[in-house]
């Protein structure tokens, strides 16, 4: 694809993305997104974050009261609502998610599917909600899971513990299809994501006959993830249903590294970052192709792969407000991207977590952590955020 093509859109415009805040507003965002620069900062929060609440200590401040303000819709539901006013304002979409996982208890995944339930309704009277995203771990033990990708025997109490959680991501996708919004079945860990992939294939196969509903997460950073995403979208075809897919570069990559390591086993993950743009971009280019067939939510921060992706629809004569595409950003994060998308008619959502602050810590973790390098994405931000003062102190 040519850069010509590309030169239509303008995805970096800091004047368009900045417009809703105030300099008071902006200026304390830069000052935010510097204090997340910091390694030294961001590593002793962390460590100090992680030991409070396993002695159930108060939360540090920097991570409370900044980055939940920052990244987070609100403790519950009531709050949210407020966060979706101000986005649909900007004609962005939420895809609200409720900040739980790793929950190993019967107790905490009844809990869980409450919640999720509890957001599917909200979801359907609140207009720009347009997807729930759901973490499977949220709502039955990674060991059970483990245990049925490796085709062991599970005990009385976990079989019944999994008859219970099938029953359930059913039951959350029907209660999605009344709302009209869509399920994403968010990818995890690979040594169960053959057994989520299963679930979810499954699910979408009996709830997404006319559209689609339920869609399942697939991590580019993985070598196999292509292959499965186009064989899976040919199936499909054959077999009368839609595909839908999130598309995403991956979050596990240390996680992959030792388990390999550990287990002496290959790691599934892609060599090097070109091969995953590689990769990434060529599924939002078959998704494109196959528009009809394949519902896609295009998850990346990643300015390019975007207008690659507009660049790509346009050619093929394709309404960017198509609802078969829908691109998608941390909310939080991304604003100059997510506002611009917004601002040529594409649709665009931000994942928008809640729930108390306790239990959103290891995703708050995450953000502090994961882009922190010069070419970071926090970089990125932080130097359009300033461009942007620059250009209001100039007039």
């Amino acid at each position: 694809m040519n850069n010509s093509s590309q030169q239509h859109f303008d995805l970096q415009n800091t004047q368009r993305a900045f417009a809703y805040l105030s300099d008071k507003q902006l200026r304390r965002m830069s000052k935010l997104f510097k204090l997340m620069g910091s390694n030294a900062l961001i590593t002793l929060g962390g460590k100090l974050a992680k030991f409070s609440l396993r002695l159930g200590l108060p939360i540090p401040y920097f991570f409370k009261n900044l980055l939940y303000r920052q990244f987070c819709g609100g403790e519950n539901l009531e709050e949210c609502s407020a966060v979706a006013q101000q986005c649909a304002q900007r004609k962005v979409l939420i895809n609200l998610h409720y900040g739980i996982e790793a929950t190993d208890s019967q107790e905490s995944w009844d809990h869980s599917f409450n919640e999720n339930m509890k957001a599917i309704a909200w979801c359907a009277k609140t207009k720009n909600a347009i997807s729930l995203s759901v973490k499977m771990t949220a709502l039955i033990s990674l060991e059970i899971l483990q245990k049925k990708q490796e085709n062991q025997a599970l005990t009385h109490e976990e079989e019944s513990a999994y008859n219970i959680f099938k029953h359930r991501i059913d039951q959350l996708s029907v209660e999605a299809k009344k709302a009209d919004i869509a399920v994403y079945y968010d990818a995890e860990e690979s040594w169960i994501q053959e057994e989520i992939d299963h679930l979810v294939n499954d699910l979408m196969k009996r709830h997404n006959k006319e559209s689609a509903t339920v869609f399942n997460t697939y991590q580019m950073y993985r070598r196999d993830k292509l292959q499965d995403f186009k064989d899976t979208v040919n199936k499909a075809a054959v077999e009368g249903y839609v595909v839908g897919a999130k598309l995403v570069r991956g979050a596990y990559v240390v996680k992959e590294a030792r388990y390999a390591e550990k287990h002496q086993t290959l790691n599934p993950l892609h060599d090097n970052k070109e091969s995953v743009d590689q990769d990434f971009n060529e599924a939002v280019h078959f998704g494109i192709d196959n528009i009809n067939q394949a519902a896609m939510c295009i998850g990346s921060h990643n300015i390019r792969s975007c207008e690659r992706a507009l660049a790509k629809a346009k050619e093929d004569a394709i309404e960017l407000s198509h609802p078969h595409i829908v691109f998608s950003q941390l909310y939080g994060m991304s604003d100059p991207l997510s506002n611009n998308l917004a601002h040529y008619g594409a649709n665009v959502s931000k994942y928008m977590p809640y729930g108390r602050a306790k239990y959103l810590l290891p995703y708050l973790i995450r953000r502090a952590e994961e882009n922190q390098s010069v070419q970071g994405q926090m970089s990125r931000e932080h130097q359009q955020i300033h461009e942007e003062i620059l250009r209001r102190r100039k007039g």
